[in-house]
């Protein structure tokens, strides 16, 4: 059955070859083109088709009908007739289709032995073997080297004979036939050259390198120093000179070679900062940079350096001249000149002269000298006077604030500082308190009142009393009349009065108070207790060199102290030396001790300073307490738990538990407690009932 049905198609299909026609082509169009070009078949008897050939590459197929066929140009295409395939035969063109060129490798005649391996490199002159298909073109074709023509023709169809022109440069090999140009991916690398280069640069600096054949330059070399670069084309490199960077030839390596210049490149000094900022003229100052050997001359600003000396490729030390002015430095070797340095050296200012030499607030005020530039800070009477501005280097103006003082101007830069040798006189303005030190004090002490128009007082006076008093600068000292009494200080000048804010504590003694508290009570026999000391001083004046004493009980032995580092422990006495302590002053301090035997303890304390004391009462306090054993309780938790607690600071002690039975066997519990801090728990289970009951203790271990 199997064999019959195969008979019977294979005559079916003899019979249907028989009826079809053969195809027959009449037409292409058009003739030539790459891969990709639409091509018209025009013939007969299309139907039935299978598929069309350009020569090796078969087509896709974009239309068919039975007298017209569009086929799209396969990458493989090689010039020869078009061919028809169809189920009633086959047919080509009568004419080639001129397929366009393809390059599958290059080689150079003495490379053709490490095909694809290295580098093509190629020298003026020499034979380029050019590898591929469609080379063959009766119209004729042509192979550039980059963008210069070379001497060229081809041996085969697959293989074109290329030399190397004069005057190429490292690029990729085209051929050009009247189908079409193909580029190849493989350079063909000639040496490099340099025919120009910038000559001269600091480090840091972007310099041009001109000549040819840079593309896939792989480095770039100050003498022997690697630079970073960019290639820009063919022909143009920049590079930035580097820091190590030396006098000497510059050179480019590329695949195709390397290239040495004849003349040096040569290095600018560069400066990459300095210190100081600034400074008077004589100032030491160390510049550092790149470049620098070989200096021949350091200017600060215009001025000339005498004195220059250390000098290395990186660093120079140099004096600043007399007649320095603020401004950059620059640095000069045979080679040439640095570019200035991006900040200026500040020069010490000075000022000669302020106009006018007195005013009120509002008063313009402009003040020359040199070296103004970069100013920070203008002062009057040390007072500090906002809103200046720096009008030319040697001049400053500044419009009076509200309160201006009398006293010396100031002028702060970068530089240094200057100071008038003349007083501006501040007008019309009546004196303002600001401060006063100390504020307290006996009959006697001198008190210094700052604040602004003080220089013109005529009388001060605390809470009424005239004291006697003396003007020193924009400040007065006035001293404390023997009957003042607390109260505010009046200042008076022609222009008016000003009362301060705060009263002056008149008084001659201090006010310690002490108190002493033990952390517990009763506390715990044979464990740790803290005795808190509290001292205040409500008094009116400072309470000089205090001393604070802790008398803790016999039976009681010193374990640690907090509160101040001086201190000193004599048998059941500490003592506390915190120093001087000031009016509302606090002293807070702790002393550890660890107790015996139960029994009622008493501890005290005291307080003592070299001021005389207000109220000697409460100079001294005691504190009576109990040290009893610790109690241990027991609580049910349910029907199988109890709770055990004891206090926590009866680190001294230790649980133990024993069977209710005769005698009794005493046993440490090694059950870890819960500590909250204050108290010791814990939970344990109760025994089965069928067990006869168990008794706990505190037991002391080691007993004292």
């Amino acid at each position: 059955m199997i064999l019959r049905l195969f008979l019977i198609l294979s005559t079916l299909a003899s019979g249907l070859s028989a009826m079809a026609a053969a195809p027959h082509i009449t037409g292409i169009s058009p003739v030539r083109g790459g891969p990709g070009t639409v091509v018209t078949i025009a013939g007969q008897n299309f139907g039935g088709l299978i598929q069309v050939q350009f020569g090796q590459g078969r087509a896709t197929i974009q239309s068919a009908s039975v007298s017209i066929i569009t086929a799209i140009v396969p990458p493989d295409a090689t010039t020869s007739p078009i061919e028809v395939i169809t189920t009633g035969g086959e047919d080509v063109s009568a004419q080639n289709f001129q397929a366009a060129p393809r390059i599958t490798q290059i080689y150079t005649e003495l490379d053709q032995f490490a095909r694809g391996v290295v580098p093509v490199k190629g020298v003026p002159g020499q034979q380029l073997n050019i590898e591929g298909a469609n080379f063959d073109d009766p119209a004729g074709a042509a192979v550039y080297i980059g963008t210069v023509q070379a001497p060229a023709a081809p041996s085969a169809d697959t293989l074109f004979l290329a030399t190397l022109p004069n005057g190429a440069q490292t690029g990729p090999v085209t051929v050009v036939t009247s189908a079409g140009s193909i580029t190849s991916t493989t350079l063909v690398y000639f040496n490099p050259r340099i025919s120009a280069f910038t000559s001269r640069g600091a480090a840091g600096a972007t310099i041009d390198l001109f000549g040819t054949s840079f593309v896939g330059t792989t480095s770039v070399l100050f003498g022997s120093v690697p630079a970073v670069f960019s290639i820009l084309s063919n022909t143009n490199i920049q590079a930035i000179v580097p820091d190590a960077a030396g006098d000497g030839p510059l050179t480019v390596i590329a695949p195709g070679g390397s290239f040495i210049t004849g003349a040096n490149f040569l290095v600018l000094p560069g400066i990459t900062g300095f210190t100081p900022a600034g400074g008077p003229v004589g100032t030491v100052v160390t510049i550092t940079g790149t470049g620098l050997r070989n200096t021949s001359t350091i200017r600060f600003g215009a001025v000339p350096v005498i004195t220059a000396t250390n000098i290395s490729a990186t660093q120079i030390t140099a004096v600043v001249p007399v007649g320095a002015f603020t401004g950059p430095i620059t640095v000069a070797t045979a080679n040439g000149s640095s570019l200035p340095s991006t900040i200026p050296f500040y020069v010490a200012p000075r000022i000669d002269s302020f106009d006018p030499a007195s005013g009120q607030p509002g008063t313009v005020v402009t003040l020359t000298g040199i070296n103004f530039t970069g100013a920070t800070q203008l002062l009057l009477g040390g007072t500090d006077v906002p809103g200046f501005a720096v009008t030319a280097t040697n001049r400053i103006s500044v419009t009076l604030p509200e309160n201006t003082p009398t006293g010396h101007w100031r002028v702060i830069t970068p530089g240094g500082s200057a100071d008038s040798s003349g007083t501006f006189t501040s007008t019309g303005r009546t004196p303002t308190i600001a401060d006063f030190n100390p504020q307290v004090g006996s009959p006697g002490t001198q008190v210094t009142l700052t604040g602004n128009n003080l220089n013109t007082t005529t009388k001060v006076e605390f809470n009424g009393v005239n004291a006697v008093f003396a003007v020193s600068g924009t400040t007065v000292v006035a001293t404390v009349p023997p009957t003042a009494t607390t109260g505010p200080i009046r200042v008076t000048n022609p222009a008016g009065q000003a009362v301060s804010t705060a009263n002056f504590s008149v008084g001659t003694t201090t006010d310690l108070r002490i108190t002493l508290t033990p952390s517990l009570n009763p506390a715990i026999a044979y464990s740790p207790l803290a005795l808190g000391v509290r001292v205040v001083n409500r008094g009116l004046l400072p309470a000089a060199n205090t001393r604070i004493s802790v008398t803790f009980p016999d039976g009681s032995t010193f374990d640690s102290a907090s509160g101040t580092p001086d201190f000193d422990v004599v048998g059941h006495k500490l003592t506390f030396r915190p120093g001087t302590l000031d009016i509302n002053g606090t002293f807070s301090g702790s002393v550890r001790i660890r107790l015996g035997a139960p029994q009622t303890l008493v501890a005290s304390a005291t307080v003592v300073s070299d001021t005389p004391e207000a109220t000697p009462a409460d100079n001294s306090v005691s504190a009576t307490f109990d040290a009893t054993p610790p109690q241990l309780s027991l609580d049910r938790l349910g029907s199988s738990l109890i709770n055990l607690q004891w206090p926590a600071v009866a680190t001294s002690f230790i649980l133990q538990t024993s069977p209710a039975v005769q005698p009794a066997v005493w046993l440490a519990v090694t059950n870890v407690a819960a500590n909250d801090g204050t108290t010791l728990q814990l939970v344990l289970t109760i025994p089965d009932s069928g067990t006869p009951s168990a008794f706990y203790r505190l037991y002391l271990n080691p007993t004292p």
